[in-house]
């Protein structure tokens, strides 16, 4: 959690477990523990389960995931020509199809801008036109890549939100656990304590309108 906030903000992140508790309690309760809630996150998320960053950008990396051949055309396409974008394209995506898979994993921020705008949305123009009239497989072949690429990032940004919703989760669990724990040792409960009480009374069935019976002395026709 500490990779997400500044030391003051894991102060406020506690408070707002310690108010949210009974909420994050039933959470738990209608996933059916915290395991169970974790996986429901990956679900959620579009995830499978156990899978990381290492392992998605490994398959991204891999030549068989994209068109090598293509690709390579293209770049020596851009290298080519006086634009000046386009050069500084052409030798930032040779230099990436040049390197190894592992290599080019620790190159993925900068091979991802090339497609993608610091936003995180597609560039609308990957080349000039003079580069786009040498084929419609030029663009075709730019597009696919940009589509893959975004999906990676998508993906990633997925992962991101999986794991710190799930390092935020185990440390409610852990917290309800040591609170409830404290609370029992004193025999103590606090006033969440009542209000789930007695919100799990009322909902027993034939409960709630005896309850009503006794407030209004029976003034209630049922």
């Amino acid at each position: 959690m500490l990779s997400h906030l500044r030391e003051q903000g894991f102060a406020t992140l506690m408070e707002a477990l310690t108010a949210e508790r009974g909420r994050l309690a039933r959470l738990f309760d209608e996933a059916g523990g915290l395991e169970p809630y974790l996986a429901q996150l990956d679900r959620r998320l579009g995830l499978a389960p156990g899978l990381d960053r290492a392992t998605l950008l490994g398959g991204f990396c891999a030549e068989a995931s994209f068109e090598g051949p293509g690709l390579r055309r293209i770049c020596a396409l851009l290298d080519a020509s006086k634009a000046v974008t386009d050069g500084r394209r052409g030798k930032a995506l040779a230099a990436w199809l040049a390197a190894a898979p592992e290599r080019r994993a620790e190159r993925w921020e900068e091979y991802r801008d090339q497609f993608l705008t610091q936003a995180r949305q597609p560039r609308a123009a990957l080349a000039t036109k003079a580069i786009l009239a040498a084929g419609d497989w030029v663009g075709d072949c730019l597009l696919t890549e940009q589509a893959r690429v975004l999906a990676l990032q998508e993906k990633l940004a997925a992962l991101v939100t999986r794991d710190a919703s799930a390092a935020l989760a185990r440390l409610g669990h852990a917290f309800l656990a040591g609170y409830e724990a404290a609370k029992r040792q004193r025999a103590l409960l606090d006033y969440d304590d009542l209000i789930l009480a007695t919100r799990k009374l009322l909902a027993t069935p034939g409960v709630a309108p005896w309850v009503l019976f006794k407030l209004d002395g029976g003034s209630t026709t049922f």
